[in-house]
């Protein structure tokens, strides 16, 4: 109350009077609480430097306290004599004569006033007990008045401060701008040291409260802190009364962790009142004063203003959260407006989705936004279409495995939220994202739901202490409204995708089908074929595998293209693995992972670009029911392309029997020019069978007679050279008429002079043919095709590994065996490595019932041996 300078000089004015009127040499009040600890005093004779030596304020000890405890006024003549006269404080004047009064205030001692050393006179006289006690009343008086004037001026302060509040809900402000409002006029009315509010989560309202607007005493800091329910809160949320603590730090009530212990450790009397409006528990309002504070008993009176204010800031505050919410719900029904607009257009997938995510950050104010989706096609896995933070971009269309959360919400579509997202069971992040995601939070997963199927999953987060993670939490709703709009959004891009790629498929087929009504070159065909495959599926690689129409247990690599397997073009393989499968079974092999698959065995050229293949599809050329070859398709690991390509195989068949009807229309074709030249050959050999040799046959035939007539033996002698010319003429013009016949008609040794004579061109050299055994008539058809292809690949194989300078081909047949030998002076077989070719050949006499052999030659070289039995 001294603090007020009115009243202290009005008291400072009763001190002087009273030294007057009793003729003291010094005058002293003290102003006590009721627990009689001295709070403040006002002296007279005393001057101001020994005041200062004084100190502290004295305590109610000895001499002091027996003043203040006495029933009556009090005259003492020589207080050094007084048993009581310990307790007076250093630098105090000398005491030698005392009148002590109490002030009394409705039967409460507030104060002492004491006069010393009376002046002219040994001791204080009954008048003077009499004048000090009325000047005590007059005090007692003077203080009251004081009390209810500064009381009156707080209770405005508290009015006005009420009205404050009165006037947020006629305004527009934000959550934050008026909590802090509420705290600092608590602080600025009340004289408090500190003050914060405790808000209650809607989501969550038997959960941890947040620690918001804190002012005061450097506690700023424990602004936006999550703490649990316990102590003053349990007390104050659970019942809706306030609770007053005198000393709430070293109230066992006060359950807060060390940290806060030791900030708080200072404050002494604490009010938690509770903010209520309309019956909805919003949280606690918290004021505090530091010990010794000369506020704390006003404060404590005044807890009745204290809770009428917080329950006005209880309306404010609700109004405001009411227009923060209605405020943030327009903000989602713009941003839900926004993708709804989207499904009037065509856009770009990756586009929809990155405007997706980054409305979704916006709105709700996420740290992280993302969209998974669901692989139809690839049941093990899902592709995260678009990963976003706030201050991070990650990688699109990244293929992650169908497991975890995501997974669960996927299968189930029902959400999942978690305030402790990085350390659920089943969070299992991709090692590039772990460090970035370490710090989240509160996590999101919502199904992107529409016509009842799950398309995928919407990926919304906050970091830890995120102050928007509170607001998202009662935002489930509104999170799950805008996931449905995005999912119809997904829907219609999907469904557009699919109509585009339906459409390319079909130009791609109509590309083929115009192929098919004109002239058709196989090659140009065939690439006309992969290209457009490559094009339309977006695989990686593509390619047309022949049966090798000279040898059908050979393929032949007619196109291919991609990943740099054009050097395979051309190339003759042996029909195993996965080609073998397919041809034999005339059905489609699909294949996930093709480096893995059982029966992979890629030609040793071409293994190393197909290692990173994953997707792959083999579709058989089938036309009238045969097997012409295979349509190659291949993908990437990882290939945005290959979910989509999985789910459209039924048209990447129909594409492969366009290019079957292609490869039948070639064929066609084919014969049907083999046809005109053999007619050409059939009319041709029949002029020179009927006319050409009848004519030479006549010429003969007079030519003899005129030999006969001759009588000149150099004339018989020219005339017989001449029949004989014409005989020779004969036989080759018949010889010419053989070859003329169909090529099924052929000699084997006719076919294997052929092949020997196309080997001149890898060896450099004609190799020597010997032929014992009546083989045109042993050797059935079934060996017989196998018997040429052998011969080939055997001067092939010593052509590319042996370099020889000579070759001889040996083939000696019986009516049981036939043995075909092919020898070389070239490589040593230890040296030859064991390729596809030897293995082929081993493998053609093994089926037949044979064996193949390689041995070093005596003189130097190899000799291979391949015989089977004809029997």
């Amino acid at each position: 109350m001294a603090e007020d300078a009115e009243l202290s000089r009005a008291l400072g004015r009763i001190v002087e009077s009273a030294a007057h009127l009793a003729r003291a040499r010094y005058g002293i009040l003290l102003l006590v609480k009721p627990d009689h600890h001295i709070t403040d005093f006002v002296s007279f004779g005393i001057p101001d430097e020994q005041r200062q030596l004084i100190g502290h304020l004295p305590r109610f000890e000895g001499f002091l306290d027996f003043l203040l405890r006495s029933p009556g006024p009090v005259r003492v003549t020589n207080v050094s004599e007084h048993p009581a006269s310990a307790g007076i404080p250093p630098h105090h004047p000398i005491i030698n004569t005392l009148l002590g009064v109490r002030v009394d205030l409705h039967d409460t001692t507030i104060g002492l006033l004491y006069l010393a050393n009376k002046q002219g006179a040994p001791e204080f006289t009954a008048q003077d007990e009499e004048a000090v006690a009325n000047l005590a009343i007059a005090a007692g008086l003077a203080i009251e008045n004081a009390r209810l004037a500064e009381s009156e001026r707080r209770r405005q302060r508290w009015l006005e401060a009420t009205a404050e509040m009165t006037h947020l809900l006629l305004g527009k402000v934000n959550r934050d701008e008026a909590l802090r409002v509420v705290t600092r006029r608590v602080l600025e009315v009340s004289g408090a040291d500190s003050s914060g509010i405790f808000l209650v989560d809607p989501a969550d309202p038997e959960g941890m409260v947040t620690f918001d607007a804190v002012e005061g005493y450097g506690s700023e800091e424990l602004t936006g802190v999550h703490v649990p329910r316990g102590g003053f809160l349990t007390e104050v949320l659970d019942t809706g009364r306030p609770v007053i603590s005198p000393d709430f730090t070293r109230d066992e009530r006060f359950d807060q962790s060390s940290e806060w212990a030791e900030l708080l450790s200072v404050l002494g009397l604490g009010i938690f009142v509770p903010l209520v409006a309309q019956g909805e528990m919003l949280g606690a309002l918290a004021v505090s004063w530091r010990r010794g504070s000369p506020h704390e008993r006003t404060a404590t009176q005044e807890a009745g203003l204290v809770e009428a204010f917080a329950g006005q800031a209880a309306l404010a505050l609700q109004q405001v959260q009411a227009d923060e919410v209605d405020e943030r719900r327009r903000h989602w029904i713009e941003a839900a407006a926004e993708i709804t607009r989207l499904l009037l257009g065509e856009v770009d997938r990756n586009q929809a989705m990155r405007l997706v995510t980054r409305r979704m950050l916006e709105v709700s104010c996420a740290d992280y936004g993302g969209i998974i989706v669901r692989d139809l096609a690839d049941p093990g896995s899902h592709v995260l279409v678009h990963l976003e933070g706030r201050d991070e971009r990650f990688p699109s269309d990244v293929r992650i495995p169908r497991q975890g959360l995501a997974a669960r919400v996927l299968e189930t579509g029902q959400a999942f939220q978690s305030d402790d997202f990085v350390h659920e069971e089943g969070y299992q992040p991709i090692p590039a994202w772990e460090d970035a995601l370490a710090a989240t939070g509160l996590g999101m997963l919502t199904p992107l739901t529409a016509s009842g199927e799950v398309l995928g999953v919407l990926f919304t987060a906050w970091n830890r202490e995120s102050p928007c993670a509170r607001v998202a939490r009662r935002e489930t709703e509104l999170v799950r409204s805008f996931a449905d709009q995005a999912a119809l959004v997904l829907q219609q891009i999907q469904a557009q995708e699919d109509r585009d790629r339906r459409q390319r498929w079909l130009e791609a087929t109509t590309e083929m089908t115009r192929v098919l009504l004109g002239d058709v070159d196989r090659d140009e065909a065939l690439r006309v074929v992969t290209r457009r495959l490559r094009e339309v599926s977006g695989a990686d690689y593509g390619g047309v595998i022949m049966i090798d129409p000279a040898d059908p247990y050979r393929s032949l690599f007619v196109i291919i293209d991609g990943l740099g397997l054009e050097i395979a073009q051309g190339t003759r393989v042996s029909q195993r693995g996965l080609t073998a499968r397919v041809i034999r079974s005339a059905q489609a092999f699909i294949t996930d992972d093709l480096a893995h698959e059982p029966d992979y065995s890629p030609h040793p050229g071409l293994e190393k670009a197909l290692s990173g293949v994953g997707l792959c599809m083999l579709t058989p050329l089938v036309a009238s029911g045969e097997v012409l070859g295979v349509l190659v398709a291949g993908w990437l690991k990882g290939s945005p392309h290959a979910g989509a390509a999985k789910r459209e195989h039924a048209l990447v068949q129909s594409f492969a029997d366009q290019a079957a009807l292609i490869l039948q229309r070639v064929e066609a074709q084919r014969d049907r020019g083999r046809l005109l030249v053999l007619e050409d050959r059939d009319r041709i050999a029949g002029a020179l069978h009927h006319v050409i040799i009848q004519r030479l046959f006549d010429i003969g035939t007079r030519l003899e007679t005129a030999a006969g007539l001759a009588d000149n033996p150099q004339v018989q002698q020219r005339v017989t050279e001449a029949i004989g010319a014409l005989d020779e003429t004969t036989q080759q013009v018949r010889s010419t008429i053989f070859e003329l016949a169909p090529d099924d008609v052929r000699t084997i040794e006719s076919r294997l002079l052929d092949e020997i004579d196309s080997a001149r061109a890898l060896l450099g050299f004609t190799p020597r043919l010997v032929v014992r055994g009546p083989l045109e008539r042993s050797v059935p058809p079934r060996i017989r095709r196998e018997l040429v292809p052998v011969v080939r690949e055997a001067l092939a194989n010593a052509a590319t590994h042996a370099s020889p300078h000579t070759v001889e081909v040996t083939l000696l047949a019986s009516t049981s065996r036939l043995v075909l030998t092919v020898s070389d002076d070239g490589t040593e077989p230890g040296d030859l490595p064991a390729g596809d070719q030897i293995a082929d050949m081993k493998e053609r006499a093994e089926r037949l019932g044979g064996r193949c052999a390689i041995r070093p030659r005596e003189a130097g070289g190899t000799v291979l041996e391949w015989q089977v039995p004809v029997g």
